[in-house]
């Protein structure tokens, strides 16, 4: 007999236990929320450290937040430079240093794509499995209309094209004034603007996939947390309305970047750009003289190339006004976008990403914290985490069950 009842006991105690702590006053109800949202941020912390573990939750790789942000930001850098530019820059052929060496006339500063078997094109391969597995290149129904127009449709992005020098002569054409010797300063900020132009459809995907893992990390972890399915709902729909400001502050960041990036005259303070544009300049006055050049004996190993000092005024005594000023804007926009390319890319991930959806004060990650519940008021704390009527009752007879199963087990244990 006393077996039996300890067994309908421990059967009560159990289903109490999965009906969770009690929520019938504001008091019960902003204490088990409390602890939700701590739990909430302990797992937050612990994704954005790579601090897997710390719970078993990370066991699904699907959660493993940072990562999964990083593994999408090194597939959004390697696809900038490799489409993100409208045209292909031309670069002047390669002077061969080797007796061995061919002449090239390969750029190199394209992005151009890796041999299928190099070690980097394996290790890019394996994050994009990586990412393919996560499935976050398309949103369920329920995501689409949670997130609404958060969720662009960019489109696909073309491969670069080519004949730069040729567009960069047509927009010349159609655009010069009265210059002697001179361009037309707006000349180079539209070239940008079309060279980059295919920058905001890159850009676009890159955060529907990063938005859509935050999406779910908070929304799975919310779930795993709350196990009473009826209040994770109620709590959902709540914190929903805060995440979607933190969504949309990412986006606007995009666009001012873009803004500043495509509508203003391009500038930058990196003495790199005149480095690289001293290097251009060499390199195009190397390859005109190469056809005048003629090689000398080896010294140290290396062929040599002469050049008669009288030859390199015919070089540029050669060229048009319009085919100086040519190839002037296409140097200086080559030495330019390198610069502003990997600028862009830092500032969207550190500025969009890393600020707005993650580490800043107003990351949706921060939505749900202790301080939120503490917030609430009466009416909040009623409709969230208030206990319906027939977990009421549930409870309420559960515990009577239990009072009178430990007082028939007092009255067996009498002597």
């Amino acid at each position: 007999m006393m077996a039996d009842i300890d067994q309908q006991l421990k059967s009560c105690n159990d289903k109490l236990d999965e009906l969770g702590p009690p929520r019938q006053n504001h008091r019960e109800q902003r204490t088990f929320l409390s602890r939700i949202a701590g739990q909430f941020q302990s797992h937050v912390r612990s994704a954005l450290s790579a601090d897997y573990n710390a719970s078993t939750i990370f066991a699904n790789e699907d959660l493993r937040l940072i990562t999964q942000v990083v593994n999408i930001t090194e597939l959004f850098c390697y696809e900038f430079h490799k489409r993100a530019h409208s045209r292909n820059f031309e670069t002047p052929r390669h002077i061969p240093r080797f007796a061995d060496e061919d002449w090239d006339s390969e750029d190199k500063s394209n992005g151009a794509e890796e041999k299928d078997g190099s070690a980097f094109h394996l290790h890019i391969q394996l994050i994009q499995e990586l990412v393919n597995i996560s499935n976050i290149d398309r949103g369920t129904e329920q995501e689409l209309i949670e997130l609404g127009n958060i969720i662009t449709s960019p489109g696909g992005v073309s491969v670069p094209g080519d004949n730069m020098a040729e567009w960069i002569k047509g927009v010349y054409l159609r655009s010069r004034g009265l210059d002697l010797g001179t361009f037309n300063a707006h000349l180079v900020s539209a070239a940008f603007a079309e060279q980059s132009r295919k920058w905001k459809a890159i850009t676009g995907n890159y955060m529907n996939r990063v938005i859509l893992t935050v999406h779910r990390f908070i929304k799975v972890i919310l779930s795993k947390i709350c196990r009473d399915q009826e209040m994770y709902q109620k709590l959902w729909r709540e914190i929903l309305t805060g995440l979607l400001p933190g969504y949309r502050r990412a986006l606007e960041q995009v666009e001012l970047l873009i803004h500043v990036d495509q509508q203003k005259q391009p500038y930058t303070l990196n003495k790199r750009f005149n480095e690289s544009l001293a290097e251009m300049k060499g390199e195009r006055l190397m390859g005109s003289l190469y056809g005048t050049a003629r090689k000398d004996t080896k010294q140290y190993g290396e062929i040599q190339y002469m050049v008669n000092l009288r030859d390199i005024p015919g070089v540029t005594k050669a060229q048009s006004n319009a085919e100086y000023l040519q190839q002037e804007v296409h140097d200086i926009l080559r030495a330019y976008y390198s610069l502003a390319r990997d600028r862009y890319i830092d500032n969207i991930f550190q500025l969009a990403v890393n600020y707005h959806l993650l580490h800043g004060a107003g990351s949706p990650l921060k939505v749900f914290t202790q301080d939120w519940v503490l917030g609430l008021d009466n009416g909040d704390l009623d409709r969230i985490a208030g206990e319906s009527k027939a977990t009421k009752r549930n409870r309420s007879r559960i515990k009577k069950m239990i009072s009178d199963l430990e007082k028939a087990l007092n009255i067996l244990k009498e002597p």
